[in-house]
């Protein structure tokens, strides 16, 4: 693929598949969104609340947008909000703290002010993009596969995860709802395909403004590891940022 000169983009080699320290640097409240399961509504639950969490991998940079700095690898996950025992999300989260979420925290975590920051031992592995399933690919790049998220341990404490280097994203509709106030700016940070998302949901048709400017400008380059919706799986903080 020649680059694209209104993105400067260009093909980045992806890490191999493996295990390796990461942070947490964003969480996304998704809201409360239309329940599609293989193309079709769920008539017994029409709708179902979704966050969308992402991990920066320090270990493995790339220069994603000519003339920028090396920037670290993500990967992310996007779970249904919700911490019964048996949800998803609370299995990745005891996974991840290596104990048993209590009744209290399943009653009032506060994932994006509990996760950003922390560390973890993340796996991942890759998916090829659908236009290139069917080809031969010689070179593993981002242009042709995404890095999915595949698993989720607490940080050994022999290992050391160097400083976040992504800046801090969370969006949290209920703090929306009580501030009364929409940040355009920070919505316009959120991957594109994410935000699409959101449009659809209950929280951004009460809250948003009615005609916003553009929302759907994408200021991700299609470079960035948030270039396609392929790559999702269905507090204060010390140092290393221990739960």
């Amino acid at each position: 693929m020649k680059p694209n000169e209104s993105t400067n983009f260009k093909p980045v080699k992806l890490p191999p598949p493996g295990t390796t320290p990461a942070r947490c640097y964003s969480v996304i409240d998704i809201g409360t969104v239309p329940n599609i399961y293989q193309g079709k509504l769920n008539p017994d639950y029409p709708t179902t609340k979704k966050i969308f969490i992402v991990f920066e991998l320090p270990a493995y940079k790339a220069i994603f947008v000519e003339g920028r700095q090396l920037e670290p690898f993500v990967v992310s996950a996007e779970f249904t909000h919700v911490y019964s025992k048996e949800s998803n999300l609370t299995k990745f989260l005891q996974s991840w703290m290596n104990r048993p979420l209590t009744e209290s925290e399943r009653k009032t975590f506060d994932l994006g002010k509990k996760a950003v920051g922390k560390t973890a031992l993340v796996s991942f592995i890759h998916k090829r993009k659908k236009k290139y399933m069917s080809e031969n690919v010689s070179v593993v790049t981002n242009e042709n596969t995404v890095l999915v998220f595949n698993g989720i341990m607490q940080l050994p404490a022999a290992m050391v995860c160097p400083p976040q280097l992504n800046p801090t994203l969370v969006w949290d509709w209920s703090e929306v709802e009580v501030t009364k106030v929409f940040d355009q700016e920070k919505f316009n940070k959120i991957p594109g395909f994410v935000r699409t998302k959101m449009m659809e949901s209950e929280e951004y048709k009460k809250f948003a403004p009615k005609d916003p400017a553009n929302p759907l400008t994408d200021n991700q380059p299609e470079s960035s590891p948030f270039n396609t919706p392929d790559n999702i799986q269905e507090e204060k903080i010390d140092e290393q940022g221990t739960w």
